[in-house]
C-alpha cells in the first residue's frame, strides 16, 4: 500500500520594514497525512509531530534487506487524515499571514508525489466552501484585516 503525504514548508525572515521586528516564525515544516488507509507500520503522532515507518523484514511489495526496520521522521506538525481546511489554516498559514501584515516576507508551499493533495491543500474545491483552500483563505483574512482600519502595507 502506499501512502501519499503533502509537506507544507512556511518561512519568514525578518524584513528591514521599520514596524517590523523579528518574525513570530521561522522555517518549519508540516506534514499533511492523505486521507485514506494507512499503511501497515504507519504511525502518525498529531500531538508530538511525529511519523514513524515500521516496515517487516518480509514484504510482498518491496525486496529490500534493510538493517534499520523503524524510521522515525520529526516535525513541527503532523496535520492528521482528518484535518479540515480551516485547521490547516490555523496552523501553518495563520501566523505567516500576521507576519506578511507586520511588514515581514513569508511564503508557504506545498511539496509532494503526485496526487498526494498539494492542490487540495493549497487552492482546495469551488464546489463546497468548507474545502477552500489555503489561497481563498488567506486572501479573505488579509483583506478583513485591510479593512479594519488605517494602515500601511
Amino acid at each position: 500500500t502506499t501512502h501519499s503525504i503533502v509537506d507544507l514548508c512556511r518561512a519568514s525572515k525578518p524584513s528591514d520594514h521599520p514596524s517590523s521586528s523579528m518574525a513570530a516564525t521561522n522555517i518549519k515544516v508540516y506534514i499533511r497525512v492523505r486521507p485514506g488507509k494507512a499503511a501497515e507500520g504507519f504511525k502518525a503522532d498529531t500531538e508530538k509531530g511525529i511519523l514513524s515507518f515500521n516496515l517487516p523484514e518480509a514484504s510482498s511489495e518491496y525486496d529490500v534487506n534493510n538493517q534499520k526496520r523503524t524510521h522515525t521522521f520529526q516535525f513541527d506538525g503532523v496535520l492528521g487524515m482528518q484535518v479540515k481546511q480551516q485547521e490547516v489554516l490555523d496552523a501553518v498559514a495563520r501566523p505567516v499571514i500576521q507576519d506578511v501584515l507586520n511588514g515581514v516576507n513569508g511564503t508557504i508551499f506545498a511539496y509532494g508525489q503526485t496526487g498526494s493533495g498539494k492542490t487540495f491543500t493549497i487552492t482546495g474545491e469551488a464546489e463546497n466552501y468548507e474545502d477552500r483552500g489555503l489561497i481563498p483563505r488567506t486572501l479573505r483574512l488579509m483583506f478583513e484585516a485591510f479593512r479594519k482600519g488605517p494602515a500601511q502595507y
